[in-house]
C-alpha cells in the first residue's frame, strides 16, 4: 500500500521543511504534536543496515482536518476517477482487482479503538480499501496500449489515491473529529 505522506503529497505533515522532506522520502512519520504554543516532535524511520532508526525532528502543528470535507473529497474523487476510466475504456480483467472492489462494497468494518466516532471508522475503512484498489490498479497499465492511454489512466487514478490518503489522515486525527 502506498503510504502517507507520499512524494508530492505530505498530507498530515505541516513542516518544517526538513521534516516534510524526510517524511515524504520515507513515506511515513510519527507525530507527537505539542500544544498550540509548544512545538511538537516527529520521528521518521531511516534504515541503517538491517536496522531501523527513528530520527527526531521538530514538528509544526497542522490545522485540524475536516472529516466532512475529506469524506466529500473522497466520494468526488471516486466518481471522477470512475468516469474518467470508463471514458478511457482501458479496463482489463484482473480477479484480484475485482475482489478488492467487491470488498469495498461489502467489506467488514475496520475495527476502531473505543472513542473513535463511527463516521471516522467508516471513512478510514473506505480510504484503506480505495488505497488498496489504487495500488492494484497502478501495478500495471491495464488495457492501455499507448503512452497517452497509460498517462491518462494514471492521471485518473492518482487523485483518488491522494483523496484516500487525505481521508485516512482526517479519519485518524482526533483533533478534527466531529462531536458525537
Amino acid at each position: 500500500m502506498r503510504r502517507s505522506p507520499a512524494p508530492g503529497d505530505p498530507v498530515g505533515v505541516a513542516g518544517p521543511p526538513p521534516l516534510t522532506g524526510a517524511a515524504a522520502d520515507a513515506g511515513q512519520a510519527v507525530l507527537a504534536l505539542g500544544s498550540p504554543l509548544e512545538p511538537g516532535r516527529a520521528w521518521v524511520p531511516q534504515e541503517v543496515g538491517r536496522a531501523v532508526e527513528w530520527m527526531p525532528y521538530d514538528a509544526r502543528r497542522r490545522p485540524p482536518p475536516d472529516v466532512g470535507e475529506a469524506d466529500r473529497r473522497l466520494r468526488a474523487a471516486l466518481l471522477s476517477g470512475v468516469d474518467a476510466l470508463a471514458r478511457l475504456d482501458v479496463a482489463r480483467w484482473r480477479p484480484e482487482v475485482a475482489d478488492a472492489l467487491h470488498d469495498l462494497r461489502a467489506g467488514e468494518p475496520l475495527p476502531a479503538p473505543p472513542g473513535v466516532p463511527a463516521r471516522c471508522a467508516d471513512l478510514a475503512r473506505r480510504a484503506v480499501h480505495l488505497l488498496a484498489v489504487v495500488d492494484l490498479a497502478l501495478d500495471d497499465e491495464g488495457g492501455a496500449v499507448s503512452l497517452g492511454e497509460v498517462t491518462a489512466r494514471r492521471e485518473a487514478l492518482l487523485p483518488l489515491g491522494a483523496a484516500a490518503r487525505h481521508a485516512l489522515t482526517a479519519a485518524c486525527s482526533p483533533d478534527g473529529w466531529p462531536e458525537e
